[in-house]
């Protein structure tokens, strides 16, 4: 999924060979915007359809985001997974996970190396 997106933005002229410094982003900020009030919509009307579409649209918007800072959005997603794997908690009564503030769980931790996903 992440390259037929790249390979939209692409067409598009959507992304450009240099990377994009982050102070340069806002239109999608702007987009990421939209599409959540997008999905708070969806949420009041109750269509799960819409819901879907805003969520997937975010998806999208994101993964060129990521792209358009020269990173690649595959490797960046498995850092950002093995560090909340990594994580150490419980879920609270609302059905929220809980990370553990201790220390010594904290030390378990896996912290994501974006370095990783960085596009040379």
């Amino acid at each position: 999924m992440f390259e037929r997106i790249i390979k939209w933005n692409k067409e598009r002229n959507l992304i450009q060979n240099e990377p994009k410094e982050i102070s340069k982003l806002w239109n999608e900020l702007d987009m990421l915007e939209e599409e959540m009030q997008e999905l708070s919509d969806a949420m009041a009307m109750n269509d799960t359809n819409e819901y879907i579409d805003a969520l997937c649209d975010i998806i999208v918007v994101a993964t060129g985001a990521i792209r358009k800072a020269g990173y690649d959005p595959y490797v960046a997603m498995s850092e950002t997974l093995s560090e909340i794997e990594s994580r150490i908690g419980s879920i609270d009564e609302n059905g929220k996970f809980q990370k553990c503030k201790t220390e010594e769980c904290k030390k378990k931790w896996y912290k994501a190396d974006y370095e990783k996903a960085k596009i040379n």
